[in-house]
């Protein structure tokens, strides 16, 4: 928020001459905006969705996943690792992205996840006998 109501940035610490250098970008407005759509709202959005047991919230699980870890991996190429938290968001990012993921491929008809099968059931012998241990 704060680079909502100061683009440059020198509220922050952080001016704009300083940091985005080489970036599309001349001040902090557009990446603020962004910023509060996609890493701030959506989330929440998501959250609601699934309080409310909504199906697709699932795949918003995935999205928030691949949004943060998208910024945290675009960010540094564009102004380079300012703050251990970027490093720290990033694997934030990934971890939401597995666990998103882990519990999606449960959820999918006769797949159940890694766990599925476990413990091993014993099948029976094509010819009706069973296989001995």
């Amino acid at each position: 928020m704060s680079f909502l109501n100061d683009p440059t940035g020198r509220g922050m610490g952080m001016p704009a001459e300083t940091y985005l250098p080489g970036t599309p970008f001349g001040n902090y407005l557009v990446p603020a905006i962004l910023l509060f759509a996609v890493i701030g709202t959506f989330p929440l959005v998501i959250v609601v969705a699934t309080l409310m047991k909504m199906p697709w919230a699932k795949y918003g699980h995935i999205a928030v996943g691949v949004r943060l870890t998208g910024w945290m991996l675009g960010q540094p190429l564009l102004i380079g690792i300012t703050a251990a938290t970027q490093i720290v968001f990033l694997a934030l990012g990934l971890v939401i992205l597995a666990l998103a993921l882990v519990a999606w491929n449960q959820e999918r008809p006769g797949h159940g996840g890694p766990l599925h099968a476990w413990p091993p059931r014993r099948v029976a012998h094509p010819q009706g006998r069973w296989p001995s241990r």
